[in-house]
């Protein structure tokens, strides 16, 4: 949907240099990855989690940890010890004549500064 132009931007997490994206990213924010899971599964008693416990589970979900983020009741958040920080940030196109987009990312990178 961004190469065809019916999108401004995507957000994101940063693809490995193999993925071909024709379009610029600019980073907003390096995040610690957590494993999101039900507050009944196992997992959610445990202070932290490695990879490898994730290994046989059937669905992992990780999201970025962000210090302003409510945290949400159904879902519990446990960080992944062994997990290095990942790029989280947006993929555009071209900032030239979007004005809107410009501001967005500067009120992105604030937010997640926070």
């Amino acid at each position: 949907m961004l190469e065809e132009g019916d999108l401004d931007a995507i957000i994101g997490f940063k693809e490995t240099p193999a993925a071909k994206i024709s379009a610029s990213y600019r980073e907003i924010a390096k995040v610690p990855m957590v494993c999101a899971c039900a507050p009944r599964h196992p997992l959610a008693k445990e202070k932290a989690v490695c990879l490898d416990c994730l290994k046989e589970e059937r669905l992992a979900m990780f999201a970025p940890i962000m210090s302003s983020h409510p945290d949400i009741p159904l879902i519990a958040k446990i960080p992944v010890a062994d997990a290095e920080p990942v790029s989280f940030g947006v993929y555009y196109k071209s900032l030239q004549g979007n004005p809107a987009l410009k501001t967005f990312l500067k009120c992105a990178k604030e937010y997640f500064a926070n």
